[in-house]
């Protein structure tokens, strides 16, 4: 399993472009989400902001940022002098807060990972990675070159959804060749019929780089259901 970008640098400007010519929303008066339209603006916001998750912006920031979204669609002159030298310190700036959060993030890991492998019945693997059965299956075992079909629930050490599968309400299939080494490893410990929480620490999930909402140096847990082996 990997995460993609799904937005093409076109939709990515439309998106900026849509936000930034909105007028001001009062926090307890957000928008309605009610047709397939505005389900796709919205989505088209969601992925925007997290390709910007690194910068770690603040609220006035923030206020900056569509400031100049704003100036330059209303073919305003800009209000800093050589705007490429202080994109090229935005990104400077990006690039230590991206730094300082991942050494944060891998601090908050490895407390994460020791509670889920306090927890009854869980299994600390040589890896790092915590298997919790949860319910045992009857049926036939994958081998790390396996096809398999799965539902699955994963989380941030939040408790934040990241993806899921029963949320979207369709199996996934997949070679466990090609996801993540926590899965690799983990899902041939399951018969087909069974479930069990698998605990990925970062270096066996996705290390230090951003994968869509889960952030650098990340720890996390999927519920998952092995429906059959392919």
């Amino acid at each position: 399993m990997s995460l993609r970008p799904l937005i093409p640098h076109a939709l990515t400007a439309l998106a900026v472009a849509a936000l930034a010519c909105q007028p001001a929303q009062s926090p307890s008066e957000p928008p309605s989400i009610e047709s397939d339209q505005d389900k796709a603006f919205y989505a088209l916001g969601f992925r925007l902001a997290e390709g910007m998750a690194g910068f770690g912006m603040k609220p006035d920031e923030v206020e900056l940022f569509m400031l100049g979204i704003r100036d330059f669609l209303a073919e305003e002159p800009a209000r800093v002098a050589d705007t490429v030298r202080y994109v090229r310190m935005a990104q400077d700036i990006e690039k230590q807060r991206s730094a300082e959060r991942t050494a944060r993030e891998r601090e908050e890991a490895a407390r994460y990972m020791d509670q889920m492998a306090a927890e009854a019945g869980a299994v600390r693997l040589e890896s790092g990675v915590v298997f919790l059965g949860i319910a045992e299956g009857t049926g036939p075992q994958p081998t790390a070159a396996s096809e398999v079909t799965v539902h699955y629930h994963g989380t941030l050490r939040t408790g934040r959804v990241f993806d899921s599968s029963r949320d979207r309400g369709e199996t996934a299939s997949f070679p466990l060749d090609r996801v993540i080494p926590c899965w690799t490893e983990a899902i041939p410990m399951i018969r087909v019929g069974g479930k069990a929480k698998i605990s990925c620490p970062p270096d066996q999930a996705y290390g230090d780089r951003q994968a869509g909402m889960i952030p650098p140096g990340a720890a996390i847990t999927f519920e998952v259901e092995l429906i059959e082996v392919n």
